[in-house]
């Protein structure tokens, strides 16, 4: 058997967020830079986070697996129609298209590319404006994660046109770059360390002053890897919003305990 294919319909995690994933990994924070969860939703309505009302094809290709090495190759597609445009009452998106690519090797070692596009309609390009929005909706996004038993280290850089938001809801296009790694100090101790950085290109003024930077330092107690464990974090953030305000460190500490 070469190929193995799987078709679901509704909401879903995206094929973007396959990719996106490899860096959302923080407790009480990140997934700030991707395009993930843009416009101040969940992704659902440009179908990069969360996807609503999707049409989804994930597909295993075996056939080279055995010849170079590697794992099977990871092929995932996937289509909306009308979704809604976040933060602009009254106007949808067209015809909203995704796709991801993952190639591992044997040594964990995974290189993920995805791609999302949502359509508007250029009749309503007058309105969208004054909104910041100059043409479609495009997400790409490239990744790259390895790990073993005692580490994890991930990267994530994503290129964003008329896809994310200040804190105002305007607009713009940027670059976004996601950094998260963790280190088994000794026994259930672990270290987490890690950015997230999203800056608007110089040529769009519409985003005032907004940009996000922030490191992220934590410590986790793990009872049971990712399912059950306590965590503390510091969030040093030297981000503004639109209008130049900066925003402060945010410090958390809290607990996740999955029941089986």
């Amino acid at each position: 058997e070469t190929t193995n294919s799987q078709l679901t319909i509704g909401k879903n995690w995206s094929t973007y967020y396959i990719v996106t994933s490899f860096t959302d990994r923080f407790q009480g924070t990140g997934a700030s830079a991707s395009g993930t969860f843009n416009a101040g939703t969940d992704g659902g309505p440009t179908g990069t986070g969360r996807a609503d009302g999707v049409i989804q094809a994930r597909i295993l290709i075996n056939s080279l697996a055995k010849r170079i090495g590697v794992k099977p190759f990871k092929l995932n597609l996937q289509a909306q129609y009308g979704q809604p445009i976040p933060n602009i009452p009254e106007v949808d998106y067209k015809t909203t298209l995704g796709l991801s690519a993952l190639f591992q090797t044997r040594s964990d070692l995974t290189v993920g590319f995805a791609y999302n596009y949502a359509n508007i309609d250029n009749s309503e390009l007058s309105k969208l404006r004054s909104h910041g929005i100059t043409g479609d909706a495009t997400a790409a996004s490239l990744g790259v994660r390895w790990f073993s038993e005692n580490w994890y280290f991930a990267t994530v850089v994503a290129r964003l046109k008329n896809h994310e938001t200040t804190d105002e809801f305007i607009y713009f296009e940027g670059w976004g770059w996601e950094v998260y790694s963790q280190y088994n100090l000794v026994k259930r101790w672990w270290a987490v360390v890690g950015w997230n950085i999203l800056e608007p290109d110089k040529d769009q003024v519409q985003a005032g002053e907004f940009n996000t930077k922030y490191d992220v330092i934590g410590v986790r107690y793990s009872f049971d890897g990712f399912r059950q464990f306590l965590f503390a974090n510091a969030r040093l953030d030297s981000s503004h919003a639109q209008d130049g305000t900066p925003l402060g460190n945010i410090y958390t500490v809290g607990v996740r305990w999955d029941l089986p």
